[in-house]
């Protein structure tokens, strides 16, 4: 009897962590290929707007409780304060000239994706030159009540080794 029990129980705590951790169905009518579909275009307006140093094109992309987790500074939190980040940010001389974002792990999770990506491109620091950067990030889009998706938490670091 004390086999029996020990058998379920040693089943529950792996079944239960399971069906958490496995997330929730997609919503009726909605699939994992327009979700990816929806995100590739909001990286795709986050590197147009980047070009331009559109601090409000940038700033749409993200939610009103959002947090920007940037490399080896302060979270950065609300809206005026990731405002405040851009508008330092794009103060640099320095000129994106190209980003790609690849999807490397996509989660959903009722009304929240996880993402975790790998960039890389090429921007121009003038006299400096032309500087190949790559590195990978982890972002959390949040789904608005009118179903688009908004960046939610956005954190990323460069890669140094190949």
């Amino acid at each position: 009897m004390k086999t029996l029990m020990k058998s379920a129980l040693l089943c529950l705590l792996i079944l239960i962590p399971a069906i958490f951790l496995r997330g929730s169905p997609l919503n009726a009518g909605e699939d994992l290929q327009a979700i990816r579909a929806a995100i590739t275009k909001n990286y795709r307006d986050w590197i147009d707007a980047t070009k331009r140093k559109d601090v409000n094109a940038v700033l749409a992309l993200y939610t009103d409780d959002a947090i920007v987790l940037p490399p080896g500074a302060a979270p950065v939190t609300g809206r005026d304060a990731i405002r405040e980040f851009y508008k330092r940010y794009y103060a640099d001389p320095s000129q994106l000239l190209d980003e790609q974002f690849i999807s490397t792990s996509l989660v959903v999770r009722d009304d929240l994706v996880i993402d975790t990506a790998e960039y890389s491109g090429e921007i121009d620091r003038g006299e400096k030159g032309k500087i190949h950067f790559r590195g990978k990030n982890l972002v959390v889009w949040k789904r608005q009540n009118d179903g688009s998706w908004r960046l939610f938490r956005d954190m990323w670091s460069s890669s140094t080794t190949p």
